[in-house]
């Protein structure tokens, strides 16, 4: 059907450029020239400006085109804007700007099928790799499953916008690839012929071919009724072929206007052939080509109203001189961008980080630095969206919210986040370290408020979750709230059984959904209830659930509710597989918040930095690989196969990267950086990087550094600073006045911990799912030998194995633990046994008592008030001569040194307590006789007796008095040192590291076992 338009008599004089294509060079601003050039056409009709239709590459150069006219008085109306993605799902209100009484009947040819979402045509590649029945000889699992599934659904677009499909005659695989490859192309011919099938189902049409319809729609009205009014296709440089028809058709209409950008002069006698795809001049002439024109064609633009930068005319002879049109990489540059060198570098600095932080820090405190400068604008341009996350946190410090045009993934939301640990909890069996993240998430309510919320919590946390690793699921950790009450502790037994009741709810909350996980649902059935899940957990304690309840979360909720939409009618998912999928579908979902542009700063990837010029301009992430992205072998098509169906290189993308990078070089003030190191590992700089400062170098000059490394310097706190150790001297008050063996030992090991333990009140919290220690295992052997002494026989190893399984040592352990554990419980047994036996057989022997309390109250001078020592003694003979103490060693036995010196003197000081002990009860004194007896899984050892336990004793007495003094003398503070022998709880709160060497401090904190 032909259109109708009325001819307007001013767009029939010279005011504006005749149809054809025209340059401008890169060192001009182009939106800017863009916007002056239709304001000086139209400044005797101004109204004449809506009539323009303009097509943009990008949505961020539309608004900032907006911006730019929005700024001038002249422009009472805007023209008619588009992007070129924009323009098929726009097409009525494109046409509709172009002609007047548009027929129903032709709005209606427009109507097609909805186009499928990229997020459900992955998850059907997905669907059908699940499916594919032989294709893989074994299962892939997810991360590998999302690679394959978003080639595949790239590979269908391509050929699809090719307008190629697999003839019998392209299954021909060279000998030289592997056998796997004749499957893959049978699989993707198969899946080319039922894709039609799929769509039809899904009653959407593919995204491509709803695009080419739509716009061979558009050019069929452009071709029958020809626009009157100009169509301007600016900076459109390169793009997809499903584009290339109507914008032929657009520059064979008599109104059609091309502006491109250029960085070469010498651009005239250039082919694609000529040119290696990676060359960042291959995508313009490919588009030339495309379009049927010669570069030699090229007009410039004659609307040039601002007079060249200097600065940037030299930086463009540099790029000229540096990426030739002819090749990349020819010996002599042009002899005449030598004088403009200087000029050329002026205001470029680079930096080169050690990290991907540091490299954030520098960025952040550029931008922020600009912002001293009133109206001074600065973009953050990087592919690499690990960085622009970075820089976005930075930024925050200074209370600067900058949006990022990447996006937001919704696995790094909070609600994606909460989503994610909630899964991870319930599929590690409810682990106590994930179980108390999740309780203690701000999102978490469990219908109560949050001060008896956290007061059930901290039971729970001291209770339940801290210590040995308990048995996977929530009853192991009721059970254990249940073994620590206590006949007449009211207190604390309403508290365990408060947070008792809290792991009730949240049982009673999981199972529907733990249920689905088990069983086996649809991706679509569990994410609903998966949701359900989380409003129950959220719920406070009026009823109202936390979830989506933040006005920044509105527009989680919908993508969220998109995505259970998308995940309809796909095969049932397991345990072990939905944890896979959800983690992908939340990570490759972007959301795009609705954050107010900052005026002045923005963070940019590269095709929405395309025609954007700004005052400074950070170009980061200069890696190989990140920039330019180096293309990726396509698992679908191989490379035989790909030249045999002429589509465009890989290469190419390299090209359009290092393209990219010479546009945002061309701003006034340019900040390079790149990361020596990042999680990946040791980083190799950009070809593009490595190509300017080689040149560079040939002429001895380089880039300057960013003074914001001062910055930088200036705000980090020095790494170490010399200070005093710590010298407390509490009143004589709070010093205690009951002490242990133990504890006298600590004094003399490690000050501070005897310091923050005694006076302080404080104890190391036990760690989450520890692993059980040699200290553990200690205990344990302790406890089952004291049980053990008292019977008249050896009980069998049946009954020695299962008391053994029925500690809680034993289930924290792995099954091969388990056994290496029990045989060694049991060996030990054995042979304390018969070290026991032995010891009865003794003629003498009169008594043997296990775990004996003896304790003395001694009086030093410097302390008016008497303190008391308590010990306990594991084993003690008693024989006509002499009493014997006996003390259990599991682990190493002390040295001789250590014991003489006092650095080991808890079984001499026992000693001294039964000495004294039998003084004050008036009993005859007999010989005191110290033994360790060693208690080994490998061999029988016999008692390991000191020599001069007199000697010993008295030696104990009296670095006892000399240590007690010094400890009760208020008026000498106590000098705390690291000792690189002792390992302390409290090396942290000491702060060791700050006051004491650093080998010295390493030590101390190490953990000998």
């Amino acid at each position: 059907m032909t259109l109708s338009s009325s001819r307007d008599p001013f767009f029939l004089n010279d005011s504006f450029p005749t149809p054809g294509i025209y340059s401008l060079s890169s060192d001009l601003p182009f939106l800017e020239t863009l916007a002056e050039s239709l304001l000086h056409s139209t400044q005797k009709a101004p109204l004449h400006l809506s009539k323009y239709t303009i097509l943009f590459p990008t949505q961020r150069s539309l608004r900032a085109f907006k911006h730019i006219l929005g700024h001038h008085a002249d422009a009472l109306f805007l023209p008619n804007l588009f992007t070129l993605n924009d323009l098929a799902p726009r097409a009525e209100d494109f046409l509709t700007s172009l002609f007047q009484n548009i027929p129903f009947e032709s709005l209606q040819e427009l109507s097609l099928p909805p186009p499928l979402s990229i997020l459900r045509g992955s998850l059907l590649c997905a669907e059908a790799l699940r499916r594919g029945g032989g294709l893989f000889n074994h299962t892939l699992n997810p991360e590998a499953q999302e690679n394959l599934s978003k080639a595949l659904l790239e590979t269908l677009g391509e050929l699809a916008s090719h307008n190629v499909s697999l003839k019998d005659g392209d299954l021909h695989i060279p000998e030289t690839h592997g056998i796997h490859w004749e499957k893959t192309t049978l699989f993707l011919k198969t899946i080319l012929e039922i894709w039609p099938l799929i769509l039809k189902a899904e009653e959407a049409s593919d995204p491509l071919t709803f695009v080419q319809d739509r716009l061979k729609i558009l050019s069929s009205y452009l071709v029958k009724s020809p626009p009157s009014t100009p169509i301007i296709v600016a900076g459109i440089r390169g793009l997809s072929p499903v584009f290339i028809s109507f914008l032929k058709t657009i520059f064979n209409c008599s109104k059609g206007v091309f502006l491109v950008e250029t960085f070469s002069k010498d651009f005239k006698d250039t082919s694609p052939q000529s040119l290696s795809p990676s060359h960042p001049s291959y995508e313009l002439t490919s588009f030339l080509s495309e379009l049927n024109v010669s570069p030699s064609h090229l007009k410039p633009w004659p609307f040039v109203l601002k007079q060249k930068d200097e600065t940037l005319s030299a930086r463009l002879s540099l790029i000229n001189g540096t990426f030739p049109v002819t090749a990349l990489n020819q010996k002599e540059p042009p002899s005449n961008i030598f004088h403009s060198l200087a000029k050329s570098l002026e205001n470029i600095s680079f930096f080169e980080a050690g990290s991907l932080l540091e490299e954030a820090r520098v960025i952040s405190l550029r931008m922020r630095h600009v912002l001293e400068t009133p109206q001074k604008t600065a973009a953050l341009i990087t592919p690499d969206r690990r960085l622009a996350h970075l820089v976005k946190t930075e930024l925050l410090k200074w209370d600067i919210i900058v949006d990022d045009s990447g996006g937001t993934s919704f696995a790094q939301t909070t609600v994606g986040r909460y989503f994610l640990k909630s899964l991870q909890t319930l599929l590690s069996h409810e682990s106590p370290l994930l179980l108390i993240s999740l309780l203690k998430d701000p999102l978490t309510r469990l219908g109560m408020n949050q001060e008896n919320l956290d007061q059930a919590l901290k039971t729970l946390e001291l209770y339940a979750l801290r210590g040995l690793k308990p048995s996977p699921g929530i009853p192991s950790l009721r059970h254990r709230l249940g073994s620590f009450k206590k006949e007449g502790d009211l207190a604390l037994n309403d508290s365990l059984e408060i947070a008792e009741d809290l792991l009730k709810s949240f049982e009673e909350i999981t199972s529907p959904f733990k249920n689905l996980l088990e069983n086996g649902a649809p991706p679509a059935v569990l994410l609903k209830s998966h949701e359900e899940f989380l409003k129950a957990l959220s719920k406070t304690g009026e009823g109202d659930s936390l979830l989506w309840q933040k006005e920044e979360e509105a527009e989680a909720e919908s993508l969220f509710q998109t995505l259970i939409q998308e995940t309809e009618n796909l095969s049932p998912l397991t345990r072990s597989s939905y944890g896979g999928f959800l983690k992908s579908l939340l990570t490759k979902s972007t959301l795009q918040l609705t954050l107010p542009e900052h005026p002045r700063l923005s963070i940019l990837g590269l095709f929405e930095s395309r025609l954007l010029k700004k005052d400074s301009v950070i170009l980061g992430g200069l890696n190989e690989g990140t920039w330019p992205d180096l293309p990726h072998a396509n698992p679908w098509i191989h490379k035989n196969l790909r030249e045999a169906l002429s589509l465009p290189p890989l290469e190419a993308r390299i090209g359009v990267s290092i393209q990219d990078f010479l546009h945002g070089f061309l701003n006034k003030e340019v900040l390079l950086t790149r990361s020596k190191r990042t999680k990946s590992g040791i980083e190799r700089p950009s070809r593009i990087l490595v190509h300017l400062t080689t040149f560079l170098e040939s002429q001895n000059l380089s880039f300057e550094q960013p003074f914001e490394i001062l910055l930088l310097k200036a705000l980090t706190p020095p790494s170490s600073s010399l200070v005093k150790p710590p010298e407390a001297n509490p009143p004589l008050s709070a010093r205690p006045h009951r002490l242990t063996p133990s504890l006298i030992e600590m004094l003399s090991k490690d000050p501070y911990g005897f310091y923050a333990q005694t006076i302080l009140n404080l104890r190391p919290l036990k760690p989450f799912e520890a692993f059980p220690t040699a200290s553990d295992f200690g205990t344990l052997i302790h406890t089952s030998i004291e049980n053990l002494s008292g019977k008249s026989f050896l009980p069998s190893e049946e009954v020695l194995r299962k008391e053994f399984k029925n500690t809680s040592l034993y289930k924290a352990l792995s099954r091969g633990e388990q056994y290496f554990w029990a045989h060694r419980f049991l060996c030990i047994l054995k042979n304390f046994w018969t070290q026991h036996a032995k010891q009865l057989q003794n003629p003498e022997l009169l008594t043997i008592s296990r775990e004996v309390s003896v304790s003395h109250l001694f009086s030093i001078s410097t302390n008016p008030k008497s303190f008391e020592i308590k010990g306990r003694i594991d084993r003690l003979e008693e024989t006509l001569e002499s009493f014997h103490i006996m003390d259990y060693k599991t682990g190493s036995l002390p040295s001789k040194i250590a014991i003489e010196t006092g650095l080991n003197s808890q079984l001499p000081l026992l000693g001294l307590l039964l000495k004294e002990t039998l003084t004050s009860q008036k009993r005859p004194l007999k010989n005191i006789a110290l033994s360790y007896w060693p208690l080994k899984k490998d061999a029988f050892l016999p008692l390991n007796t000191l020599k001069n336990p007199e000697t010993l004793i008295e030696n104990t007495s009296q670095m006892l008095t000399e240590i007690l003094d010094f400890f009760y003398n208020t008026e000498t503070p106590g000098h705390f040192r690291a000792t690189p022998y002792a390992h302390s709880s409290y090396a942290h709160l000491a702060r060791i590291q700050e006051w004491a060497g650093p080998l010295e401090a390493l030590l101390s904190e190490s953990s000998p076992l």
